[in-house]
């Protein structure tokens, strides 16, 4: 049962090793790219790398004023609709490359004129041998079911590509202290306060902004790894009907940064304490937040509201682990859940 936990302890030498290999390759891809003078951006992606689609909405629409889209691959696959993606980038996260209805999505876009980028594991695989562009994640045989280490790569390499479309070296620069940054948080020790989560059934993970796809991976990885059902919500949403469940037997758990959020988080957290919910909150600022200190975490930094999220998802995976080893499961092999999916 340690698979899940040896590819976490990976995630710093994986990002180094995409450090090492981006600068060239995906400057010449952007160099490209910028030439099929695209109107919008569409993402693709199931499961998890959906989710690091939409940390790439907020990415491109934020800093970039680009539209995204995220792509529902059955209008295409199932109901065959002409869809007009002819101006539009597609961007495809597939930890396999090998998801069918991926494929279909895809080669429909190509046969359009779009311009089509793959980011995947595997630089052999269908996905990735028909997309004019390929970002290889860099990260290694994954073998635990749970992506972990190729979740966090496929962030970092959204984070690199955003970056480098905007030319913006100064920020690239600033994710070389980023493997020694997850490393530290590799090596934290996991608070026993977290042993509570055990007993638990139901669980909200709350994040806004750029945190919001981190708060739904989470909440996905609750859910797949420690048998918990797990539900990431937006603080924004969290105010209307989500709000009628939590207690002390239905926890929420913030993620928060210093960034554009974190005021409105306070407020919610100040509005959600008068029920006396069970609270954890992860965080990198160093300001305080309304939850119990016990159940209050603070990490290591690099400064940057985009890069956090990124330094939170790994240690929240080792809570994960944790808590799925002292529930008696195996967080390598999850119940009739399988490494690559199909769903076509």
């Amino acid at each position: 049962m340690k698979k899940m936990i040896n590819e976490i302890k990976e995630i710093p030498y994986v990002i180094e090793r995409q450090l090492r290999e981006y600068r060239s390759l995906i400057m010449n891809i952007v160099d490209k790219i910028k030439q099929s003078d695209f109107k919008f951006i569409t993402v693709l992606g199931r499961g998890s790398s959906d989710n690091i689609g939409l940390f790439l909405k907020y990415l491109f629409e934020i800093n970039m004023g680009i539209p995204v889209i995220q792509a529902t691959p059955s209008v295409i696959t199932l109901y065959k609709s002409k869809l007009n993606l002819k101006e539009s980038l597609l961007i495809t996260i597939s930890q396999s490359g090998q998801s069918s209805d991926l494929y279909k999505f895809v080669e429909f876009a190509n046969d359009l004129g779009a311009t089509t980028i793959t980011i995947t594991n595997d630089q052999n695989s269908p996905i990735a041998n028909i997309s004019n562009y390929l970002i290889p994640m860099f990260a290694g045989s994954e073998k635990a079911v749970a992506a972990t280490k190729t979740f966090v790569a496929s962030s970092f390499a959204s984070l690199y590509l955003n970056y480098t479309m905007r030319a913006d070296n100064k920020h690239i620069e600033k994710l070389y202290s980023l493997p020694d940054v997850i490393s530290d948080v590799i090596e934290m020790k996991i608070d026993d306060s977290f042993i509570e989560l055990t007993k638990i059934k139901n669980a909200y993970v709350i994040g806004r902004g750029y945190l919001l796809p981190f708060a739904l991976e989470a909440a996905l990885k609750l859910k797949e790894v420690c048998n918990i059902h797990g539900e990431g919500y937006s603080a924004s949403e969290l105010l209307h009907g989500p709000l009628a469940l939590i207690g002390k037997d239905f926890p929420i758990i913030y993620f928060c940064v210093d960034d554009a959020t974190k005021e409105q988080t306070k407020k919610t957290i100040e509005y959600v304490n008068k029920i006396k919910p069970l609270a954890y909150m992860l965080t990198t600022s160093r300001d305080s937040f309304q939850v119990d200190e016990k159940y209050s975490h603070i990490l290591k930094s690099v400064n940057e509201p985009e890069v956090d999220p990124l330094i939170l998802i790994t240690f929240f995976y080792r809570i994960v682990y944790k808590i799925a080893v002292e529930k008696g499961l195996d967080p390598d092999n999850p119940p009739f859940i399988t490494k690559v999916t199909n769903t076509l």
